[in-house]
Formats: structure tokens, C-alpha cells, sequence
């Protein structure tokens, strides 16, 4: 599958590749502190970057503004399924693939889900920012989401939320947000619930990520990047 707006994600490991400021006449490049910046590419993507002289690692991460109060009824548990579900296979490369390539070069490929926002970062060598790079924009844009193996992850999806009561520093953290925004979008469980997400389909989850994981939803898209220019990097936050 090629999600919406590739070029969206060519841009921001172009990005990683380059580690410099860009340069384009197209594009706006703000400087707050000195050691770091603010870049918006014509697609609406916003990339960050701090550099940490010394620092010998680099910190890359993807940050979709979609989270779980985004769902609408019949979609409570989509973002947080498809967040597992970009780290399970693309076109070029499986599941093993993926996990492999990270972890030859010592480093660590994740994500995670909140109410307002979806991330996948990776932390890794300064010399390998560009496999890092890479590796997140095939994710995001080139995911298979293969039936077979969202048959699979929606067990693990679906044993997660049954068991969520029995960690109770995250099950207090639910209840607090679900009594706080009682009947508004904020309030919705981050999991979603077991019949929202048995009804998930490969069709479904296809049809979120081309909805949601485009730079023109809310010119929201954003990219951070941290470091030097010889790969020294971490990540500025917005």
C-alpha cells in the first residue's frame, strides 16, 4: 500500500539524510535559540531540530496530530491499532525486517499513542540518522496492513485492553480523563473497546491512515529531528 502524500514523508528523510538546515526558496526556516530550528515545508509538514554538541546519537521522530479523540463512534481504537499495526510489515520489508535492520545498528525503533497525537521515533548512532530516517518513512507511508497479521496484532490489541484494570498507574490515569471530559472527545479510552476494535479491518485501517496521516489535516504533520550537522542530534518539541 502507498499511503497519502508520499512526498509528505520524502521530505523529512531527505531531511534526516541531509541533517542541515534546508535551503529551498520554498521553504521557512525559524530560529528561536541558537541551537535550534523551525522548518515548514510547502506540503504543511513542520520539522524541528536541536543540536547537542558532543552528543554522539540521534533522536528522529514522526509526530501525527491523531489520537484517540479523533475517533469518531465506531472508531474508538483506531489510532492505537494503527500505530501497532505500522511496525508490522511494507512493501519492502517484513516485521523481521524491521527489527533487524534497528537493532544491527544498536538502536531502538517505537511509538506510542495519546489522545491528541500519534509518535514513532527512533534513537540510533549520529552515522546511521539516515536508516533511522528511512525505516520511519516506509512505515508511514509504504505499511502493508497485512490481513493476516492484523488478525494477529488484534489479539494482542485486544488481551491489552482487557487486562488495562490490572495496572492501576494507567487505569487511574483513564478514569481521571474519563470523568474529566465526560461526553467530549478527550474522554475516549486511548484502547478504544473490544467491539471497536474486533470490528477493524484491513479496508478500515487503510482508509484512517489515507483520512488522517496526511500533512493537509490541519497542516498538522511535523517531523524532529535533533543533533549537529555531523549527526549530533535530539529531538526539540514544539
Amino acid at each position: 500500500m502507498r499511503a497519502a502524500n508520499t512526498r509528505d514523508f520524502d521530505s523529512i528523510k531527505a531531511e534526516g539524510d541531509r541533517l542541515r538546515p534546508p535551503s529551498s526558496k520554498h521553504e521557512m526556516t525559524e530560529r528561536g535559540r541558537e541551537d535550534t530550528a523551525r522548518t515548514v515545508l510547502p506540503n504543511g509538514v513542520r520539522i524541528f531540530t536541536q543540536s547537542v554538541p558532543g552528543a554522539e546519537s540521534v533522536s528522529l521522530g514522526i509526530w501525527v496530530t491523531t489520537g484517540s479523540k479523533h475517533e469518531s463512534a465506531g472508531w474508538h481504537g483506531a489510532t492505537h491499532f494503527l500505530e501497532h499495526m505500522l511496525f508490522k510489515g511494507t512493501e519492502s520489508r517484513t516485521s523481521r525486517d524491521i527489527a533487524q535492520a534497528i537493532d544491527r545498528v544498536g538502536g531502538q525503533l517505537n511509538g506510542f499513542t495519546d489522545r491528541e497525537f500519534t509518535c514513532f521515533y527512533a534513537w540510533l548512532r549520529g552515522a546511521h540518522v539516515g536508516l533511522g530516517a528511512d525505516l520511519l518513512c516506509d512505515m508511514l507511508t509504504h505499511s502493508r496492513l497485512a490481513p493476516i497479521e492484523l488478525e494477529r496484532e488484534k489479539q494482542v490489541v485486544l488481551e491489552e485492553i482487557a487486562h488495562e484494570q490490572d495496572v492501576p498507574e494507567d487505569w487511574v490515569h483513564e478514569l481521571f480523563a474519563q470523568t474529566m471530559w465526560r461526553g467530549h472527545p478527550l474522554g475516549y479510552p486511548l484502547l478504544g473497546d473490544a467491539d471497536s476494535v474486533s470490528a477493524l479491518t484491513a479496508d478500515r485501517l487503510r482508509e484512517y491512515l489515507v483520512r488522517r496521516y496526511a500533512a493537509e489535516v490541519g497542516r498538522s504533520g511535523s517531523a524532529h529531528i535533533g543533533g549537529t550537522h555531523s549527526g549530533r542530534r535530539r529531538p526539540a518539541r514544539a
